[in-house]
């Protein structure tokens, strides 16, 4: 695996891209304080989104997203939905913007969660600044009518959802990464008995830094307050750059007023399926690259796929390396 930092996108000309791309963007989880800090004190596209998003954040909810991002002490905690809504997107869109600007541009976009969003605004069908705005409304709705939450990262087979008595009631499956890894989702007094569950089991699982369970029954509360904000957004443009969304496993079409990538799902649908959608460029025999602020999660491409590289906000390559799979 090849890692693309802010050092060598300063160089000239980065490595070499496959033939065709693919620029993927992740969700909530993957955040923390300082992400991307190379690049604001380096890359003036970079720094410039990211002081755009600033000034609407300051403007729409009294949020300093930068001083949150640099200013604070990395070890404190940055799970409150306000903030990390807004910092990951303005983070990865501002990223995307920067790799535009030096010239690479992506064949296709593939966005999971939260990475949906800025999935759909580098493909131009909503402006940033009406994503971001939308993004802190909702977390707004979140924190005002969910009780607390979790979401917890399993390795081992979607179907011990099944098989589990404790984790079906408990919990909502709501991701499924590949084979040996699924994300369960609920409220957060309920979280006790899922874990003594899978312990029992000798399941290996760990809690993501999040304060809710999205696409859970957790967030169930904001579903029609959500609805009701995206009914009075302007109709969205095609997409100029192909768009793969995990929320529905294939390519999306312009936006759409149920469009709602951290809402709950539907009691019939299926839960975020990655092998579905990573099988739409797959097919394409492209190569992907993580274009997204998380310096240790193990990335589900890396995991199943081959030709997979990092291009994010890293600030300890090395680290990240040894934490990483890829070709």
């Amino acid at each position: 695996m090849k890692l693309m930092d802010a050092h060598s996108l300063d160089q000239g000309q980065p490595a070499a891209l496959p033939r065709q791309s693919v620029w993927m963007f992740s969700g909530q989880g993957s955040q923390y304080r300082g992400m991307g800090r190379e690049l604001f004190l380096h890359e003036p596209v970079f720094r410039g989104w990211l002081e755009r998003f600033d000034a609407l954040a300051r403007q729409d909810a009294g949020i300093a997203l930068i001083d949150e991002l640099y200013q604070v002490e990395p070890q404190q905690p940055f799970e409150r939905l306000a903030l990390t809504h807004p910092a990951i997107f303005a983070v990865e869109y501002a990223l995307a913007q920067t790799l535009l600007a030096k010239g690479l541009r992506p064949d296709l976009l593939l966005g999971a969660s939260l990475g949906d969003f800025t999935a759909a605004a580098v493909a131009g069908v909503l402006p940033a600044d009406a994503i971001i705005g939308l993004l802190g409304r909702h977390a707004r709705l979140v924190e005002a009518r969910c009780e607390p939450g979790f979401m917890l990262a399993v390795f081992g087979p979607a179907s011990l959802h099944q098989t589990l008595p404790a984790l079906r009631s408990y919990s909502d499956l709501v991701g499924v990464n590949y084979d040996a890894h699924f994300v369960v989702a609920g409220h957060a007094r309920e979280l006790p008995h899922v874990e003594q569950a899978l312990r029992a089991a000798g399941v290996l699982a760990f809690r993501l830094p999040v304060g809710f369970g999205f696409h859970s029954r957790n967030v169930a509360p904001v579903a029609a307050g959500w609805s009701e904000l995206l009914a009075g957004q302007p109709p969205g443009s095609a997409p100029a750059i192909p768009w793969v969304s995990c929320a529905t496993g294939g390519w999306s079409a312009p936006w759409a007023a149920d469009f709602s990538p951290t809402s709950p799902r539907r009691p019939s649908s299926s839960p975020r399926r990655w092998p579905l959608a990573a099988a739409c460029w797959a097919e394409r025999r492209a190569g992907s690259i993580w274009v997204h602020p998380a310096r240790w999660r193990t990335s589900p491409a890396s995991c199943s796929l081959r030709n997979t590289r990092c291009c994010r906000p890293c600030p300890n390559s090395a680290t990240s390396a040894r934490c990483w799979r890829g070709s």
